[in-house]
């Protein structure tokens, strides 16, 4: 098992690149890159482990509800996702290193994650039909497929008042969504592999 900072392999990666290759983007935030073109797969864990089950990309830099957004398409790979083949979220980053996830079915922008946040933070922001989302922050190392991931941030989701929802989201420096995992069902995803500003990660 390897034990790294997925931050090194890209700085390798710059560093050694030809000269007359096309520049690597810089990362937009260390937690979560969102250039147009990084791309992340899932496998699924829990229930039907290994199967590779989504692909989400950004896919463009919008403007919508006067701010501006990175598009990222997720395609829905496996029979689990029954009747859902694509879904479309838009992100933004504001100063402060707060992440806005904004879905047209919905009309909310969700402060999913804090990307300078520390060990045990919490926040709120309001969600579906007046309720409430809980957010709660935690710092850990990951193991995630054969490597030791260290730093990672977990972001757990509750609503008080609902049942079976609660959820966690972690991202790792440099690479960004790494698993999102049901805590009441016991199933999820898992990173498989990420391109990373034209750095292929396998895990």
């Amino acid at each position: 098992m390897r034990s790294v900072r997925l931050i090194f392999p890209v700085l390798f990666f710059l560093a050694a690149c030809d000269c007359d290759d096309e520049p690597t983007p810089e990362l937009t935030n260390d937690y979560l890159p969102l250039s147009i073109g990084n791309y992340w797969e899932f496998n699924s864990t829990g229930w039907a482990d290994g199967v590779l089950i989504e692909h989400r990309e950004v896919e463009d830099f919008v403007e919508l509800n006067s701010h501006q957004y990175y598009l990222v398409v997720s395609t829905y790979l496996a029979h689990m996702r029954a009747g859902f083949s694509k879904d479309t979220a838009y992100y933004r980053i504001d100063n402060d290193g707060f992440v806005f996830v904004y879905r047209k079915s919905t009309g909310i922008e969700e402060n999913r994650y804090r990307l300078n946040g520390k060990n045990g933070d919490t926040w709120s922001y309001p969600f579906v039909d007046n309720y409430v989302a809980d957010m709660a922050l935690s710092e850990r190392d990951k193991t995630i497929g054969n490597r030791e991931v260290r730093d990672c941030k977990d972001y757990s989701f509750d609503v008080e008042q609902w049942a079976d929802e609660e959820y966690t989201y972690t991202l790792a420096p440099g690479v960004g969504f790494v698993k999102e995992f049901s805590d009441a069902w016991g199933a999820g995803q898992v990173l498989k592999r990420a391109k990373i500003n034209g750095q292929l990660i396998e895990f």
